[in-house]
């Protein structure tokens, strides 16, 4: 800082407002997401609840049809008492189901959030593409398992002071 009146140096004085504002925040560009004046566009999804309500009670209605037929096709060669196994084929069909849909539920999940979450709440989000965008490109990328790590471990990088263009 100088002098108004010359051209020396003044240290026993203290910065103005302005002056620290500027040295705390280093980013004041609209398109850095690291700047506080970034404007972010958000996604917001439109859930189609009628497909997957459908999906979900297709789901279901394999799963059943899968324990009948083993209940039926076995019944001969096991005795009554063995009818209990019959919910535990029908667990057992909706969880490789929910398997094999694994990306699509986490997809779906995190686009339900995407909808309902507040603005306020995904603002805070310091890096493009966001971290729900980050996570469904991950999933859609590497799979369930990978995807689903990737975006675990984004969501713990992401803090107000980070932050920056980072993709899957």
């Amino acid at each position: 800082m100088k002098s108004p009146e010359s051209e020396e140096p003044i240290y026993n004085t203290m910065p103005s407002e302005e002056e620290l504002i500027n040295l705390l925040h280093t980013h004041h560009e609209k398109d850095d997401p690291r700047s506080h004046f970034y404007v972010r566009t958000h996604v917001i999804p439109e859930v189609n609840w009628l497909n997957v309500i459908g999906k979900f009670i297709l789901s279901l209605c394999i799963s059943l049809l899968v324990s009948l037929i083993f209940f039926y096709s076995s019944k001969p060669f096991i005795p009554a008492y063995a009818s209990m196994s019959v919910p535990l084929v029908f667990a057992a069909s909706m969880f490789f189901i929910v398997l094999i849909r694994a990306r699509a539920i986490l997809v779906w999940i995190i686009r339900i959030y995407q909808r309902f979450a507040p603005l306020e709440l995904r603002d805070k989000c310091r890096y493009e593409p966001s971290c729900s965008m980050y996570m469904i490109q991950a999933i859609e990328k590497y799979g369930a398992v990978k995807g689903l790590s990737l975006g675990i471990r984004r969501l713990r990088r992401c803090n107000i002071t980070g932050g920056g263009y980072d993709y899957p």
